[in-house]
């Protein structure tokens, strides 16, 4: 996991890995009032009205898994008319966190590399004796959001649609070439 740009957590989503029971542990996150202000400024939304996540934390191999489920309503900007369109999200969650020390080694350069598309995410990786788990909740909210947020019945402004066609398009050209084969 990458840390934020200056290594403080934006989320209080920390589990202690050396006090961790073997049936696991619930963990409750919720954002406050600044911490959801400074997720919607790093995501570059309009806000972050409310985030929480329940997660159960289980003792895995020299690491943990993580599952469980994250809910936020944030508000974006509409793509066509910038007026806010609120949004309601919930995930479900699972992830696999090694400690460091288990991490595989780099690969020896120019060696060829696999990766499987198809199959599940590589682990992510943690140091010392907690995993902050913040990051990956901010990572899993980012891909929740509607990339493209449009209000309902918002329409681009005729005056801005190009109706004229330019004739050095490589369509018309090819519409050219299309009506003179036939």
């Amino acid at each position: 996991m990458t840390a934020h740009r200056n290594d403080a957590p934006l989320l209080d989503a920390s589990i202690r890995i050396d006090s961790l029971p073997l049936s696991g542990r619930h963990v409750s996150v919720a954002a406050d009032e600044d911490q959801r202000a400074a997720i919607a400024e790093r995501l570059d939304i309009l806000s972050v009205d409310a985030l929480s996540a329940e997660l159960t934390a289980r003792p895995l191999r020299g690491g943990i898994e993580v599952s469980g489920q994250l809910k936020a309503d944030v508000t974006q900007a509409c793509v066509v008319s910038f007026d806010p369109v609120p949004e309601h999200i919930e995930e479900d969650l699972f992830r696999l966190f090694l400690h460091s020390a288990e991490a595989e080694p780099d690969p020896v350069s120019g060696a060829e590399i696999y990766v499987d598309l198809d199959g599940d995410d590589l682990p992510d990786h943690f140091d010392g004796p907690e995993a902050d788990l913040s990051e990956w909740l901010i990572e899993v909210l980012s891909l929740a959001l509607d990339p493209y947020p449009r209000k309902p019945g918002a329409e681009v402004d005729p005056a801005y649609v190009d109706t004229e066609s330019d004739p050095d398009s490589p369509f018309d050209m090819l519409k050219a070439l299309k009506a003179t084969k036939d």
